[in-house]
C-alpha cells in the first residue's frame, strides 16, 4: 500500500466540549453566533503540498489542554475570530508532519487554536477579552486531503442566552387532543 501517489493533507482534532466554550463565546464575548460545537476543533497539519501518508500514522489518543494553562487570547487571526493556546503536544506533532511527511504550512508559524466565529457584531473589543479557561479536550486525528474551497462549507449557528430552550416548538406543532383509537373522536372514549 505505500506505492500509492502523494496527495494533499488535512489532519484535525476535533473539541470534545464545544458546547462549553459556545457557551463561554456568547457570555463572555457577547458573540450573537459561532460555529456548531461539532464544527470547533484545532488544526495539525494543512498542506497543499502532496505528502506520502505512510510517512505517519493518524495519532488516535486524546490530547487535554488543563484548565487554566495553555497561555491563552482571544484574537483574531485573518477573517476567524479564535481562541488561541499554547499546546507543546500538538506543537510537536505539527513539527513532525512538516518534517518528517514534507507538508507545507502556509503561515509563518503554528499557532493552534479554535476558530470560534467569522462574524463579530461590530464595536467588538478582543482586546481585553478574558480567554476560556477551562480544559479543552481535543479528539483522535482525522486525516483527509485538502479542500481549497472549505469556506462554502462553514456554517455558524446562533448562541442562545442562557436559560433559553435549546428547541422551539411551533404552537402549531403541539396537537390540542389526541385522536382516539380507531380515528373517532378522543372525548367520546
Amino acid at each position: 500500500m505505500t506505492d500509492r501517489p502523494p496527495r494533499t493533507l488535512y489532519v484535525s482534532r476535533p473539541l470534545l466540549d464545544g458546547a462549553r466554550l459556545r457557551a463561554w463565546a456568547r457570555r463572555a464575548l457577547g458573540l450573537r453566533s459561532a460555529l456548531a460545537a461539532a464544527d470547533m476543533h484545532v488544526t495539525v497539519a494543512f498542506s497543499r503540498a502532496p505528502v506520502n501518508w505512510f510517512a505517519l500514522s493518524p495519532d488516535r489518543n486524546l490530547v487535554l489542554i488543563p484548565e487554566g494553562e495553555a497561555d491563552r487570547e482571544v484574537k483574531r487571526l485573518g477573517k476567524a475570530t479564535v481562541l488561541r493556546f499554547r499546546a507543546p503536544e500538538l506543537e510537536r506533532r505539527w513539527r513532525e508532519f512538516r518534517d518528517r511527511a514534507g507538508a507545507s504550512w502556509d503561515h509563518p508559524s503554528y499557532q493552534p487554536h479554535v476558530t470560534l466565529t467569522y462574524t463579530v457584531p461590530e464595536g467588538t473589543d478582543l482586546h481585553d477579552a478574558t480567554p476560556f479557561d477551562g480544559p479543552l479536550r481535543f479528539g483522535p486525528e482525522r486525516w483527509a486531503e485538502v479542500k481549497d474551497d472549505w469556506p462554502v462549507d462553514v456554517q455558524e449557528e446562533p448562541l442562545r442566552k442562557a436559560g433559553a430552550p435549546w428547541i422551539l416548538l411551533r404552537r402549531a406543532a403541539i396537537p390540542r387532543r389526541h385522536p382516539a383509537p380507531g380515528g373517532g373522536d378522543p372525548r367520546a372514549s
